[in-house]
């Protein structure tokens, strides 16, 4: 388990083998109500926008603990998710949001599934009240198979068209959501068998600390801290360095791209393919210390 996480519940949402996306977020706004609206108003921004024919299920506590759930018209605009979490009324305790999203990748549609609640289960009894926390949870689930199931194209292998999509994935939404939603603490994804691991605060108040083994296929998000303390001129070079890399040789195919708040989203490290003389004679002295540098940076101390 990754430093600073504690162990949470199964979630039982759907396929144990959906690809799940889970952005983590200090708090923000103090009223419920408005702080469900600011997510869902950003990730509506990002491109995320609900399905229409669809409902937004809200579940509101009500004073005595019990929760119901309320089928609303899916919003289409921010201004429509703040009108309409804002219904119940200022002081409404909302634990969570629910709703689905059509995503469009690299010529396939995908239906997604969207979930922002309060970080953590109420598991005092009796049940907490006011269920506001000090963070919250972003979750975009893709279904099983996402990859496998979109039509060919362009004679690429199916390595290949995974890679295509999942880095249409990142460009087209999960950079725009990280760019368009704050404060952003964290972005891990995807978790598989539908276990998601719940923060402690301690954890969450404090930029989380990669690892190059996470960063081995998928996506993983660097805060602009995170990235700070590396340096912000080495992802740059990286960047350019995993694209000359890409075109040198098609079927590995690294990713990193730098977020319009100085964070980075990185995928598919280059395995040992670093720690070969003959690659990294290659490299030009600044591109070899940028790759050295992010490299121990995101292996952490020993």
């Amino acid at each position: 388990m990754p430093p600073g996480l504690t162990a949470g519940r199964p979630v039982a949402d759907g396929n144990t083998d959906d690809d799940t996306y889970v952005f983590w977020y200090a708090t923000p706004a103090p009223e419920s109500p408005a702080a469900f609206a600011a997510l869902l108003g950003g990730w509506i921004e990002a491109g995320v926008v609900p399905r229409q024919g669809t409902p937004l299920e809200v579940a509101t506590r009500a004073a005595d603990g019990s929760v119901t759930v309320r089928d609303l018209p899916p919003p289409r605009t921010p201004e429509d998710a703040l009108k309409l979490l804002a219904s119940g009324g200022e002081g409404a305790r909302i634990p969570s949001v629910k709703g689905q999203a059509d995503l469009f990748l690299a010529g396939a549609t995908v239906r997604a599934r969207i979930h922002f609640e309060y970080a953590g289960d109420d598991e005092l009894d009796p049940p907490r009240v006011d269920p506001r926390r000090p963070f919250m949870t972003g979750v975009l689930v893709l279904p099983r198979n996402w990859r496998d199931d979109a039509p060919p194209a362009g004679g690429k292998d199916p390595g290949e068209r995974a890679a295509a999509l999942e880095d249409a994935l990142a460009e087209k939404y999960l950079a725009p959501i990280a760019e368009r939603t704050a404060p952003l603490t964290g972005l891990a994804g995807p978790e598989h068998d539908s276990v998601r691991w719940l923060l402690t605060a301690d954890a969450l108040a404090k930029p989380l600390p990669p690892r190059l083994s996470d960063l081995s296929r998928y996506a993983t998000y660097l805060s602009p801290a995170q990235v700070g303390a590396v340096g912000a001129e080495h992802f740059a070079r990286l960047q350019n360095v995993f694209e000359w890399l890409h075109e040198k040789q098609p079927r590995l195919a690294p990713y990193c791209r730098l977020t319009a708040q100085g964070g980075a989203i990185v995928a598919r490290w280059p395995g040992t393919l670093d720690r070969e003389p003959k690659f990294v004679a290659l490299l030009s002295p600044g591109d070899r210390e940028s790759f050295h540098a992010v490299r121990t940076g995101l292996l952490g101390p020993g």
